[in-house]
């Protein structure tokens, strides 16, 4: 009679090693998942990830600034209502420097800062008008070379 392969048939150390290896895979799935949540998930301005949440993050939100999607999006809860309607006016109207340093450096000093720094290497450096002026250009999305340099370390 022919001897049957399947879990009641092995021995515990197989047991373990597919337990183990189906347990890696499950906490990985998981952290992909939360990974994606933190990244992409506030984009459209609502927790969770929705088809919108793609769009805006791959596509962009053409209808306004990468400022204004950032402010309405993941750093919506980094400022009050009325400072962040300031900021989107100010970009909108024409985000020059003399309004920029009248109104709108005090909000970035008292809740931009602390963050966008010189010292935090992968953030823009809201201590600088430049930086914060590039980010008042219209959101095309993410670009193609960032695009192909992330694929591309991801097929490896």
């Amino acid at each position: 009679m022919q001897k049957t392969l399947n879990l009641c048939n092995i021995g515990t150390p197989f047991k373990l090693l597919f337990t183990g290896y189906l347990c890696t895979i499950a906490l990985g799935y998981l952290l992909a998942i939360a990974q994606i949540l933190f990244t992409h998930g506030m984009a459209d301005g609502k927790i969770g990830l929705s088809l919108e949440d793609v769009v805006y993050n791959y596509y962009g939100n053409r209808s306004g600034s990468i400022l204004e999607k950032k402010l309405n999006g993941s750093m919506k809860m980094n400022a009050s209502d009325a400072e962040r309607f300031k900021i989107i006016q100010w970009v909108r109207d024409s985000a020059d420097e003399q309004t920029f340093n009248r109104e709108i450096k005090s909000i970035i000093e008292k809740d931009c800062l602390m963050c966008h720094n010189e010292h935090t290497g992968s953030l823009p450096n809201f201590g600088e008008f430049e930086e914060i002026k590039e980010l008042t250009k219209s959101d095309t999305g993410i670009s193609y070379a960032s695009l192909t340099r992330v694929s591309h370390i991801h097929l490896r």
